[in-house]
């Protein structure tokens, strides 16, 4: 918890309809928005929110007075490589959900260490967002990696959103979590 109890977002969506409404001051947003519009998250665009993530996390230890960046993702066709998903949980479908081995350590690499630090959720429009927890706990655990020391769960780091309320839905996960989005920070 903050010290002033003050946080940034940023939220990465492939439905331009799911970013609209994110609170300004001027041109400065409350919620900093990417919009994934050509395809899911790319490898340029995982390693860019893992600088983002970590160099937040470097200046939360610099200055514990910093706000905390918490990071909001959308699951099909942005965290996923696909429209819906299936719960058969077969290799091939792992690769078709999440993508090549790159991808996949990419996500891992991001995802993993925001959930630890409680700076990371889903939300999602997909009614299987339960299985999409689980698919996630699955990614997580792939490819010979550190056992997660924490773990997706549904109606907590995912979350249903329907269409159109997900920036609704983030203003109230931030609230409930007892701080504030700031604009800036200086």
């Amino acid at each position: 918890m903050q010290a002033l109890n003050r946080a940034q977002a940023v939220f990465y969506d492939d439905k331009a309809e799911n970013l609209v409404g994110a609170p300004s001051r001027g041109t400065t947003p409350a919620i900093r928005t990417v919009h994934c519009k050509d395809q899911p998250l790319t490898h340029w665009q995982l390693e860019d929110a893992l600088s983002m993530s970590c160099l937040a996390g470097e200046q939360q230890v610099a200055d514990p007075e910093a706000p905390a960046l918490l990071f909001f993702f959308d699951f099909d066709m942005t965290l996923s490589l696909q429209e819906g998903i299936e719960s058969s949980g077969g290799p091939e479908e792992f690769a078709r959900l999440f993508g090549d081995a790159e991808r996949r350590r990419l996500l891992r690499q991001l995802l993993g260490p925001l959930l630890r630090a409680g700076r990371c959720y889903v939300l999602t429009a997909n009614s299987g967002y339960h299985v999409i927890a689980s698919a996630l706990n699955a990614l997580l655990a792939s490819d010979n990696g550190p056992t997660p020391s924490r773990f997706f769960v549904a109606d907590d780091t995912v979350r249903y959103a329907s269409p159109g309320t997900k920036i609704k839905l983030i203003q109230q996960i931030v609230a409930a979590r007892g701080l504030s989005l700031v604009h800036s920070y200086s």
